[in-house]
């Protein structure tokens, strides 16, 4: 006996296609051009990253610290 359904559930064309996913949420895109992703919003390589920011706190922390050292070695 041959049952259709069985044949059809089964059928494997062998072009099993995988989409590319986020970085960071695993949303699943079409394109393998996307540069950011349509759900989260976030790159998809290091090379289309955005330059990083640095905080404020960082570059006035390195003045102060500049500044305490420069007056540490004018008092003595």
């Amino acid at each position: 006996m041959h049952d259709d359904d069985d044949d059809e559930d089964n059928y494997d064309d062998g072009e099993d296609e995988v989409y590319p996913r986020c970085r960071v949420c695993g949303t699943e895109f079409f394109d393998d051009e996307t540069v950011r992703c349509p759900s989260c919003g976030n790159y998809q390589s290091a090379e289309t990253d955005p330059a990083p920011r640095h905080a404020g706190w960082i570059i006035f922390t390195a003045i102060v610290l500049v500044f305490l050292f420069v007056y540490a070695i004018v008092k003595h």
